[in-house]
């Protein structure tokens, strides 16, 4: 597996800004203004995804795309199956699928807050 960098490209005398996401694997350039984005983090995550979609790193095998910010002010994003985890631990908890209250352990209750802040629940 292998890790997308994504960074902007300014402006030149004949291309408008660009963001390019690059991997071993492969590399994207997007106009910047083609990308609807709430913010830079999402903009930058949107086009790691369509680099990711146009090298086949798409389904269950590779779970969810976690996006940070580096020093340099580019962004790093990885697969990780762990969120998805999560949201299944999550939802056999709230469907009482479970042993006991994990709602009093505050490591869950944490990572659930967590992933319902991504989630926007």
């Amino acid at each position: 597996m292998q890790a997308i960098q994504t960074k902007y490209l300014g402006p030149t005398n004949t291309k408008g800004p660009r963001i390019k996401a690059s991997c071993d694997a492969g590399s994207l350039t997007v106009d910047f203004h083609s990308i609807d984005a709430s913010d830079d983090a999402d903009r930058y995550e949107q086009v790691a995804a369509m680099l990711a979609e146009k090298l086949g790193w798409t389904g269950d095998r590779y779970g969810s795309l976690v996006t940070g910010c580096l020093p340099d002010g580019s962004y790093c994003h990885v697969f990780t199956q762990a969120v998805d985890l999560l949201r299944g631990v999550r939802k056999a908890c709230r469907e009482g699928r479970n042993n006991g209250n994990p709602w009093r352990q505050p490591e869950l209750k944490a990572a659930f807050d967590y992933i319902d802040s991504r989630d926007g629940t």
